[in-house]
């Protein structure tokens, strides 16, 4: 038989025992999230579907609450599990892309940027 030792009496009802105090009685605070994506970008490297993301990280010290980066890192799934691989804060792609798609792609970004400043002038 065990006894409480605060009441003395046995602690084997619910209804004798004393109410949770300390952090462990505090309603959980619900943590904030450890990455912020900023941007996602999708490549392939023949074999892979890559996304590519910007995210915002915590570091993981208990006293720190800011965020860090923005850092890129790459997604890709090999044999049902997720992979996950840092960058930089440069973006760069994991596969070097031929000459033709990157001009290519170099003139959509301009297109892009130069209607969005037409849209803004007016």
């Amino acid at each position: 038989m065990k006894r409480n030792p605060v009441l003395g009496n046995r602690s084997s009802s619910s209804s004798t025992r004393l109410p949770k105090t300390g952090s462990s009685a505090k309603k959980k605070e619900r943590t904030p999230p450890a990455k912020q994506i900023l941007e996602s970008r999708h490549g392939n490297d023949g074999r892979h579907a890559i996304t590519y993301q910007l995210e915002l990280v915590r570091c993981g010290k208990a006293r720190c609450e800011r965020w860090h980066g923005p850092y890129w890192y790459a997604y890709w799934k090999t044999g049902g599990r997720t992979k996950k691989r840092y960058i930089g804060k440069h973006f760069r792609e994991l596969v070097p892309i031929p000459a033709e798609l990157a001009a290519q792609r170099a003139a959509d970004e301009a297109s892009v940027l130069a209607k969005r400043l037409r849209a803004w002038e007016s």
